[in-house]
């Protein structure tokens, strides 16, 4: 298995096609709400409430770990071609790098399969993709120059049927 990695944020064209790549593979998607809920953050919520699939807490999201009595405020998103527009009239970096793009909700992460393929931190500027086969990871390839790491299972969050995460020994 083969895992992909970033912490510079990619270029207008790279982050369209980023996404496109990752709505092509994904059933769902995944935002973080952030620690000051925004207005910007609130209307972004809003427009994409018909695709909200599950809302939680959890103590353990993509690369982050946090501990009680605080949590991390996920939503999952079926991750359709108008979530996708939504989605892309609002990102335009991956890391959030412009000022009105600070009130965005963070961590984008996607899921195939109810497993996760591809997981971003958004201020600590960590993307990480595990490709599931060769045209994947020729995809990914395409957009952009990708490091090359040795995998962290462990981080690749896998959904139950319900959309709840898997708990972690970190959640108990």
């Amino acid at each position: 298995m083969t895992m992909f990695s970033i912490s510079n944020n990619l270029s207008h064209v790279e982050h369209a096609r980023l996404l496109e790549v990752c709505f092509r593979y994904a059933d769902v998607f995944s935002l973080t709400e952030a620690p000051r809920f925004s207005h910007g953050e609130r209307l972004l919520f809003e427009q994409l409430q018909p695709f909200l699939l599950s809302k939680f807490e959890t103590r353990h999201w993509f690369r982050r770990y946090i501990r009680k009595p605080y949590s991390h405020k996920i939503r999952l998103f079926q991750a359709c071609p108008e979530a996708k527009e939504i989605l892309a009239s609002k990102y335009k970096n991956l890391f959030m790098r412009s000022d009105n793009e600070w009130e965005l909700p963070e961590d984008l992460c996607f899921f195939s399969g109810k497993k996760l393929f591809m997981g971003s931190v958004t201020h600590e500027r960590i993307c990480y993709v595990y490709p599931e086969n060769e045209k994947m990871r020729a995809e990914f390839m395409q957009i952009c120059r990708w490091d090359i790491e040795i995998p962290y299972p462990a981080e690749q969050i896998i959904l139950r049927d319900d959309y709840a995460p898997i708990e972690t020994e970190w959640d108990r």
